[in-house]
């Protein structure tokens, strides 16, 4: 029925039987279970993509456990060893479970209960005769482990709210049972975290219940000859409990989970902001002020790059032909550089420049002066200049812009060498001697002298031209002006591509260094991302535990809700990191893939519904009203 964490956990106890069973069975029936473990093995691998979907780790358990059993129905002398280490639902719920066992907090308990446990051995004759004072004995340690053991600070925490998130991350490393108070106390007001609301640990509880029953089947008549009931009573009396909850939490646990799962996406997008926050830091110390590289995406993504602050001045100061006026830049002239030359300088590989050059007239012409002197003339032109723009030393364009607007911008002598200079600037002061016409004004001698003068302000037709009047900045990037050269110089590809790569590695690292704190000396901003995916798994451990106490059947047998912690799409913790660090998932591709997940999830979250979660407590209870 696709109830596949329960097909799994059902397949394990058929191999137990299956196991300890073959010494019995026929030759007739060992062909049948024979064929039907094939069968099971085919149906297992066909269903590898739902069962990960469940637990990551079922395939592997499911395929092992048949492996084993295949090897021992081999073998006429095989060992049974491997049905020792088939998997229980514990194991699958809590990786730390075979540690807590051997925990010495539990000794005296796991010692009492070995003793008690291997005189119930079926060995014959069933059942094995016990004295009535062992069976007494058995039967106290069974209450003591139950209402007890099971209390202690240690075995199921202290009734208190834990301070500080470091010492609330160390209690949430061990298994959830070890916890309950704590949990309790944490959703709790203070007012009710009195010591003598102190709950059980319901693992503790359930393991003596379960064995104290054991007894009960397997020597009825010591069961029914006991008057004294006070020990059962109050095991359960404290099992009641367990199912009851706390009191003093006033949030149903259905809306209480609901919170936690929304503190869990609340601490996801925190984190996101701060991988964000220390990109743009290591943008600021690796890259050129105003940067627009991501080094999270790609290297062919268009750049809008340009040089902060930049003015564009003289390329050459002795030839702009005395213009010496600092011009505003724009994005749109650095992007007539190159995609990988404007990269080039984000990664500090060289420096873009933008200058002016070839400053001069063209469309000259001379018109006669007021002196009726012809040895004399004025000179008109359109202003002209190029933007050139460089890349450390390499010229990758030139472009040349001629004004509309004509200019009266010489008077000098009349003749063609004048006429024929683009930049008369050299000229300027120069004397202009001409010869009069005999007997004019009686002058002596017969000749006049003028002085070469400019008649136009270059720089300043440069300035009232750039950004307003004919707005020359906007017109150089126009496809229609003239180019004079381009070199794009993708020789240079190569070694941008090289150094962005670099960066975008060490940018990476850093994120997942800072993520899983490795760092020796963080930055505080490299600290909050360090504490807000902290958060994530503590959030992420918490609802997994609060789980576990609210909704103990469904984590152990619900696929969907037990997926979203242990499938392989759960929600991602510091170990799944630690994998996409080692695999250098990009680090964009983390962030869209987990956005995804947490979507998928909250969808699974909200399709639960609980059909009975302390079923399996309830049934112990049941059985234990039967000895009143």
């Amino acid at each position: 029925q696709q109830n596949y964490l329960a097909a799994s956990f059902n397949w394990f106890e058929l191999v137990f039987h299956f196991a300890v069973g073959k010494i019995n069975f026929s030759e007739a029936e060992m062909t049948v279970v024979t064929e039907f473990i094939e069968q099971t093995d085919t149906w297992f691998l066909s269903q590898e993509g739902p069962l990960i979907a469940v637990n990551v780790k079922l395939p592997e358990l499911v395929e092992s456990s048949i492996h084993n059993l295949k090897s021992y129905y081999r073998e006429t002398d095989g060992s049974l060893d491997f049905i020792q280490k088939l998997p229980n639902i514990y194991q699958i719920v809590e990786p730390r479970f075979n540690n807590y066992m051997a925990t010495p907090f539990r000794r005296e308990i796991h010692s009492n209960f070995e003793v008690c446990l291997n005189l119930s051995e079926e060995t014959m004759p069933l059942p094995q005769q016990i004295t009535l004072n062992q069976y007494l004995g058995c039967m106290d340690d069974f209450h003591k482990a139950s209402t007890i053991e099971a209390k202690t600070r240690e075995l199921s925490g202290a009734l208190s709210k834990i301070e500080t998130t470091q010492a609330f991350d160390r209690r949430l490393k061990l298994p959830p049972w070890q916890n309950i108070n704590i949990l309790y106390a944490n959703e709790a007001t203070g007012e009710c975290l009195d010591k003598n609301n102190r709950l059980v640990s319901p693992f503790e509880w359930t393991m003596a219940a379960e064995s104290l029953l054991w007894f009960k089947d397997r020597w009825p008549g010591y069961v029914a000859s006991q008057e004294d009931l006070s020990n059962v009573n109050e095991m359960i009396f404290e099992g009641e409990r367990l199912i009851q909850g706390f009191d003093c939490i006033e949030l149903k646990p259905d809306v209480m989970l609901k919170k936690q799962f929304s503190q869990i996406d609340l601490s996801w997008q925190k984190v996101k902001t701060h991988i964000k926050i220390v990109a743009n830091e290591f943008n600021q110390s690796n890259l050129s002020l105003g940067s627009d590289i991501d080094l999270l995406t790609s290297s062919e993504k268009p750049s809008n790059y340009r040089v902060e602050d930049a003015i564009i001045t003289a390329c050459d100061a002795q030839k702009s032909c005395g213009v010496h006026v600092d011009l505003e830049s724009s994005r749109a002239l650095f992007g007539l550089f190159p995609n990988h030359l404007l990269m080039a300088d984000q990664l500090k590989l060289g420096k873009l420049k933008l200058c002016y050059d070839n400053v001069g007239w063209e469309n000259r012409r001379t018109a006669s002066t007021h002196l009726d002197n012809d040895s004399v003339a004025n000179y008109f032109g359109h202003f002209s200049f190029s933007i050139k723009g460089l890349y450390d030393d390499k010229l990758i364009f030139e472009r040349k812009l001629i004004a509309k607007n004509e200019h009266n911008y010489l008077f000098a002598e009349n003749n063609e060498k004048v006429l024929e200079t683009y930049c008369p600037l050299s000229m300027v002061g120069s004397k202009i001697s001409t010869n009069l016409k005999r007997g004019t004004y009686g002058l002596v001698p017969n000749r006049l002298t003028f002085l070469t003068a400019s008649r136009a302000n270059e720089s300043k037709i440069l300035t009232n031209n750039w950004v307003s009047g004919e707005e020359w900045r906007d017109q150089i990037s126009n496809p229609m002006t003239t180019i004079i050269s381009e070199n794009t110089h993708m020789e240079l590809t190569g070694l941008t591509q090289k150094a962005y790569q670099e960066k975008a590695n060490e940018l990476q690292t850093l994120i997942y260094k800072t993520m899983l704190n490795h760092l020796t000396e963080p930055t505080e901003e490299q600290i909050l991302l360090t504490e807000s995916f902290k958060s994530m798994n503590r959030m992420t451990r918490l609802f997994a535990q609060l789980l576990y106490v609210a909704y103990p059947n469904d984590l152990k047998s619900n696929d969907q809700l037990h997926g979203i912690l242990n499938g392989v799409d759960k929600i991602p913790d510091i170990l799944d990191m630690n994998e996409f660090y080692q695999n250098q998932l990009n680090i964009n591709l983390l962030i869209d893939s987990i956005d995804d997940n947490m979507k998928n999830n909250q969808i699974k979250w909200n399709k639960f519904s609980s059909y009975g979660s302390h079923a399996y407590l309830k049934n112990i209870l049941f059985r234990l009203k039967t000895l009143q």
